[in-house]
């Protein structure tokens, strides 16, 4: 019986644990990189709205819900995400406009226009690079970037715990 036991104390005594190491560091490495990613990574939060149209001047129109009236100022950068299937019946003539030119157009908020109602307020857009899907009639959606956070304070606001925001509402009924 004594046989096996020597056998393992010298099997023991041989393994230098460098499989455990190397285990340890490629852990402990992974770790450090995704505590960097949270406390570090930005994430940006977005409001969305309706676009109605397009005034004379150029200028986009777009209807945001009362709740994003706070959070929309003039000089923001915001996203302008056309509909693909509207947008390829929009051209002149006819001419279909290829989906991947409506893809997203960058704007800036130019102007918050009035006061917000009951069903929303209205924001002007300038767009920073000339696409023709706008020059038709035009159906989607525009992104107006709020603020840039990382995730550890999301989770932060998301607990109510260490920031002096109200903590986030994950129900869509608030």
């Amino acid at each position: 019986m004594a046989l096996p036991f020597a056998q393992s104390m010298r099997s023991l005594q041989a393994d230098r644990g460098i499989g455990t190491l190397v285990g340890l560091g490629v852990a402990l490495t992974l770790f450090l990189l995704w505590i960097i990613w949270f406390l570090w990574a930005p994430i940006a939060r977005y409001e969305t709205g309706v676009l109605v149209g397009i005034t004379r001047d150029g200028w986009v129109v777009a209807e945001f819900p009362v709740a994003a009236w706070q959070s929309i100022q003039q000089g923001q950068t915001a996203f302008i995400r056309l509909d693909p299937t509207v947008a390829a019946n929009s051209g002149q003539n006819g001419s279909s406009i290829p989906s991947q030119t409506v893809a997203a157009i960058p704007a800036i908020v130019a102007n918050v226009l009035g006061q917000p109602t009951n069903d929303g307020f209205q924001v002007s857009f300038a767009v920073q690079e000339y696409t023709p899907a706008l020059e038709g009639r035009i159906a989607g959606e525009v992104a107006v970037e709020i603020e840039q956070l990382t995730p550890a304070l999301l989770v932060a606001r998301a607990s109510g715990q260490f920031v002096d925001t109200p903590a986030l509402s994950l129900s869509p009924q608030q």
